[in-house]
């Protein structure tokens, strides 16, 4: 028995989108030794090409000729269009047309728009690339998006997304789970050396362009990613930097649109989680290093930015 996976690629699509899911299942093939996934390429356009940045891809057919019977799963990389809006009708009205004659449709980025616009996510949770989430909430609010995750999967087990670019990869790995088993997903993972991210996961929801800050801001954050050990409070830091707590908040929200306590928090989290995945320090030790109060408060912050305990996490990442 074999599984046929469907790309249907697009001009301007991002090739991590493709590329990345579908080492996964080539992968799968090698270390199987035979073919399990059998692949299809369909263009958006009359060409039966498209060009994913640099890369041209040639494709099997395109939406206006090829006709899908019954296939197994259908893989949508993301691109700048979707999301801007641009992408051609007929893509969408393909999507929604066929998408009852596959047992499962997988958006990948910013393709999840594709998904919405066919309607297809109603009720449904879903994610898509940080950048474009509150985009995604605002035109859509029948969907339930998620900005804590690598990918969502609806009750049906029939569509699913992914976060931005490189979750795809996550994403294509859990559908090999639901196929062949966790361990042999996991063993595809070590094949490709990918460190699978757990499915509640911050993407990166605090991005911070550096090259834009001030230099008493990049003063500031240095001063707190030095000291979280011993940092307080925000009095502490206000102490040490010259400023009130008033001055101190409107500079942070003036320039990273944010509060000091949150930046506090995220730099706590970023290197409790250096720790766990890379040194064997106790779980009491990493809360003390990132300056937790105590052991529960680093639990609480763990699980809120992963939905797991520490240990849990930490496991995740060990070969």
């Amino acid at each position: 028995m074999s599984r046929e996976v469907v790309f249907l690629l697009s001009d301007k699509g991002y090739i991590l989108d493709f590329s990345g899911p579908m080492q996964v299942f080539e992968s799968a093939n090698s270390l199987l030794g035979r073919k399990f996934y059998n692949f299809k390429f369909i263009s958006t356009n009359n060409t039966n090409q498209v060009s994913l940045g640099s890369t041209r891809v040639i494709c099997d057919d395109n939406i206006y000729s090829w006709q899908p019977t019954k296939s197994n799963t259908l893989v949508i990389p993301g691109g700048d269009n979707f999301a801007k809006g641009c992408e051609e009708g007929e893509i969408i009205q393909w999507v929604k047309k066929h998408s009852v004659k596959f047992d499962r449709i997988a958006s990948i980025c910013t393709a999840s728009f594709i998904l919405a616009k066919a309607g297809l996510l109603n009720n449904k949770p879903a994610t898509t690339h940080w950048f474009y989430v509150n985009e995604l909430k605002e035109k859509f609010p029948e969907i339930e998006v998620f900005n804590n995750c690598s990918y969502t999967e609806d009750h049906q087990g029939k569509l699913f997304t992914s976060a931005g670019v490189s979750k795809g990869i996550d994403l294509a790995l859990f559908l090999l789970e639901k196929d062949i088993g966790v361990s042999f997903s996991n063993d595809v993972a070590r094949h490709i050396m990918f460190t699978p991210k757990p499915r509640i996961y911050n993407q990166y929801a605090i991005p911070i362009d550096y090259t834009r800050l001030s230099e008493r801001m990049k003063s500031i954050l240095q001063y707190i990613d030095d000291n979280l050990s011993t940092l307080v409070n925000i009095d502490s830091i206000c102490d040490n930097v010259g400023l009130s707590r008033r001055q101190l908040s409107r500079v942070f929200k003036s320039e990273l649109n944010m509060s000091p306590a949150n930046y506090v928090e995220y730099s706590r989290f970023k290197l409790s989680d250096y720790k766990l995945r890379f040194t064997n320090m106790s779980l009491l030790e990493v809360s003390n290093v990132a300056g937790y109060s105590d052991l529960n408060s680093m639990r609480r912050s763990i699980r809120k930015r992963t939905g797991l305990s520490p240990s849990e996490y930490r496991q995740l990442y060990k070969p």
